[in-house]
């Protein structure tokens, strides 16, 4: 069987999550710019607004000209990046259940009151009892589930899918960083799999989305360090000096969480905007993966995969013949795939039954003998030759 889906991330995911941009302040013009609201006092308002793709602005309006302000609840703000966490057509593996399990919790206990929690116990539940069967030995494939003997067989491909599926969903929620990580996790453990030509694909378009990303997030960055220096030089002691060393004791803590990615291997450093060691390594790590990912030879493992599901066909219609070529066919487009050993074994052991069929079997004493041949009658006296004459 040549698997083709499944979701789950080996790799430890530290990204940060992007800024939420849902409240508004409605001008006394009755302008209504929405975004973040930074900060406000009774002078004046501060509100990070989006003013196009990858570009944020950082706008102050004073008490005067604001006629009123709409701030998104917390839990509106939260709720988004969690409520693609449950049940989907493929299973996780236990400890993608875990954090997922982890991040809905929390909601539940930082908003204990909020409409979203019927959703969130829901899932709970849902992921709870998916998690329980997995941990049995089956994995859901599709939307079905496979027996702990199938998953055996097939557990290379499974767990490949099951990355890739995470992949997947990481990337749709936008964290693409743990989506990159995923992806390495496929490309060291499972270079073999059906799903890595798909993961590759995937990650040709995740790239250049953080490359846009990174150019923001430099750019915001740049404006808070510019506020945050002129700040701390007109800034008087001890205030000052105590503004120093919270800045540097942030940095260490950034450094920290950059060496503990290094040291558990991680390729995809977190992004965390204020570290510009982090932001520097990601912008290197965006344009040599980017001509790397391109130079990946997609299209063979892709004729390959076709060509295993023709064979797949070919024997189900008892055609070996046929089979054996689109076997040696896949093998020839993409060597390193994974699933050429199942079907190549499936179908050696379809030719050795045929060819046990078509010899027959040694003659038993049940047999019957075959019949005697007559003897030929024996000649005539007129038939006899007639002796040679006397000379």
């Amino acid at each position: 069987m040549v698997l083709q889906r499944i979701g789950f991330p080996l790799a430890l995911l530290l990204a940060l999550s992007l800024t939420a941009l849902g409240d508004a302040v409605i001008l006394q013009t009755g302008e209504r710019v929405e975004g973040k609201i930074l900060r406000q006092n009774d002078e004046a308002i501060v509100i990070e607004v989006m003013v196009s793709s990858g570009i944020i602005d950082t706008r102050t309006y004073q008490k005067s000209e604001v006629k009123t302000v709409e701030k998104e609840a917390p839990d509106q703000i939260a709720y988004p990046k969690i409520a693609g966490l449950r049940p989907g057509p493929d299973s996780l593996m236990p400890a993608g259940y875990d954090r997922a399990l982890a991040q809905l919790r929390a909601f539940q206990r930082q908003f204990p009151k909020s409409s979203f929690l019927p959703a969130v116990e829901e899932n709970i539940a849902a992921l709870t009892a998916e998690k329980t069967k997995v941990e049995e030995g089956s994995v859901k494939l599709g939307g079905q589930w496979l027996t702990a003997e199938e998953v055996q067989k097939n557990r290379y491909q499974i767990e490949a899918r099951s990355v890739f599926g995470q992949m997947q969903v990481l990337a749709k929620g936008g964290d693409y960083i743990a989506a990159l990580n995923a992806f390495d996790t496929i490309e060291t453990q499972y270079p073999g799999s059906t799903s890595y030509p798909e993961a590759v694909l995937l990650a040709r378009q995740i790239v250049p989305i953080l490359r846009t990303e990174l150019a923001r997030k430099k750019i915001v960055a740049a404006t808070e360090e510019k506020k945050r220096v002129e700040g701390v030089e007109i800034t008087s002691e001890p205030q000052k000096s105590q503004l120093i060393a919270a800045y540097e004791a942030e940095q260490a803590q950034f450094k920290a969480l950059l060496d503990e990615a290094a040291a558990s291997k991680i390729k995809w450093v977190p992004l965390i905007q204020r570290s510009p060691e982090s932001l520097e390594a990601l912008e290197k790590m965006v344009e040599t993966e980017n001509t790397r990912l391109i130079g990946v030879n997609v299209t063979g493992m892709q004729t390959s995969i076709a060509a295993l599901g023709r064979a797949e066909a070919a024997m189900g219609k008892d055609d070996l013949e046929l089979a054996q070529q689109e076997l040696e066919a896949a093998k020839t487009s993409w060597p390193a795939n994974e699933a050429l050993k199942n079907i190549g074994e499936t179908l050696a052991e379809r030719e050795k039954a045929a060819a046990a069929a078509a010899v027959p079997g040694p003659a038993t004493a049940e047999s019957p003998a075959p019949a005697a041949t007559p003897a030929a009658p024996a000649p005539t006296a007129a038939e006899s030759p007639s002796p040679a004459a006397t000379p």
